[in-house]
């Protein structure tokens, strides 16, 4: 089939939502004759992955908005309005190619996202859209958060609550697939909802990343990874840190990320006394990330409404245990082993779950590195690229056959 995918990030190498574009298109690739749409600044990425590895009939187009809201792209307040900007672009580019008869299938890749509209929607043909999930923020974790963070998650609650209807009026058609990783009483009345967490490893990343060795010796050390945002939960991860270095005067805890929560995180290890035990290492280049890993034991990955978590699969690829909260896409990466999920709830009871996690992992060395390799070889025959390309495949074509 002639597939057009909407991907506004759309990049190897980056994890998110730029490496779930770019793993859909690789999975797809060879499939079908994909035309991709995605946002200008993953440009020189995806022509230098291009042109060191071809995918056959894969056609990409880089869509711009106007100079100042590509040049404000960057920051975080202003991203939504980018992305609107663009989704008007790629609706007038898509129903152009529509028209000239070049599209049996829309797929709406990236951003997965319940309460923003996909504009790619009703060009009358059929239309499979990656909705992500439309978990709420638990109110129990908004006091482990910055004011500015809480104040976000706030008015991200209120716009699942209200715009999360438009967004579900979008789907309420004959013709459209709903991927969701949510659960489906939460798409009352909308048809063709299928649930499935949205990732994968590219073979590169999955055979790097099956090398790295089991860890021998040294500190029990745990760490996080991912975007330095409240919702991703690294106070909670700090402060269940902290407890167990009450009781481990050597344990250590590495955070590997920047963002907005960069300066509260410092503050908070400040307060709780464990600033010489946390390093907070900043960003670094994916290139990376296998010898990071090789020097944990665990990866703490306490976020509140995850879609899918590229951090999580990959610790779990190398042979890192995760303690993880059980809702989103970490709940389902680990609920076949792998990990520790902890239920969500309160603050406290949140804490205090992966404290106790925390603890019976240091404990006991030998179950550690084998619920290490269990994660492995969940993440390795499980969740791989191509592993998508087939499941959009189905969709597709049960998409066009109604």
């Amino acid at each position: 089939m002639r597939v057009l995918v909407s991907a506004y990030a759309c990049e190897p190498g980056l994890g998110s939502e730029p490496g779930l574009g770019w793993g859909i298109v690789e999975g797809l690739a060879g499939r079908h004759e994909l035309h991709v749409l995605t946002a200008t600044e993953h440009r020189d990425g995806v022509e230098a992955a291009l042109a060191a590895r071809p995918l056959p009939g894969v056609d990409v187009e880089y869509l711009a908005c106007p100079g100042v809201l590509d040049r404000a792209a960057t920051t975080a307040y202003l991203r939504y309005l980018h992305y609107s900007c663009w989704q008007a672009a790629a609706r007038r580019r898509a129903r152009s190619l529509v028209a000239a008869g070049q599209v049996d299938v829309v797929h709406h890749a990236t951003y997965t996202n319940a309460w923003v509209p996909p504009l790619t929607a009703r060009l009358g043909v059929p239309f499979v859209w990656d909705a992500g999930g439309c978990d709420p923020t638990p109110l129990g974790a908004l006091p482990a958060m910055s004011a500015r963070a809480a104040a976000g998650e706030l008015a991200r609650n209120a716009a699942l609550a209200s715009l999360g209807r438009v967004a579900r009026a979008v789907a309420v058609t004959d013709r459209t697939t709903v991927v969701t990783a949510s659960s489906r009483a939460r798409w009352p009345g909308v048809p063709h909802v299928v649930e499935l967490a949205l990732g994968g490893l590219t073979d590169a990343e999955a055979d790097e990343l099956a090398a790295v060795p089991a860890r021998a010796e040294g500190p029990f050390r745990t760490g996080s990874a991912g975007r330095l945002l409240g919702w991703k939960g690294f106070t909670l991860g700090l402060r269940a840190f902290a407890a167990l270095a009450a009781e481990d005067p050597t344990a250590e805890h590495w955070i590997v990320g920047d963002g907005g929560e960069r300066s509260h995180l410092e503050a908070e290890a400040a307060r709780l006394g464990v600033a010489d035990r946390v390093r907070i290492l900043g960003w670094r280049p994916r290139a990376e990330l296998p010898a990071l890993l090789a020097q944990l034991d665990v990866v703490l990955h306490p976020s509140l409404h995850d879609q899918f978590a590229f951090s999580v699969l990959e610790a779990m690829a190398a042979g890192r245990p995760v303690v993880a909260l059980d809702v989103g896409g970490p709940a389902r990466l680990l609920a076949p082993g792998g990990g520790v999920l902890v239920p969500v709830g309160g603050h406290r009871a949140m804490v205090a779950g992966l404290v106790a996690a925390l603890r019976g992992l240091r404990a006991d060395a030998d179950a550690r590195r084998a619920l290490g390799e269990q994660a492995r070889r969940v993440a390795l025959g499980r969740w791989r690229a191509d592993h998508l390309g087939e499941v959009f495949d189905g969709l597709f074509r049960e998409a066009t056959a109604t």
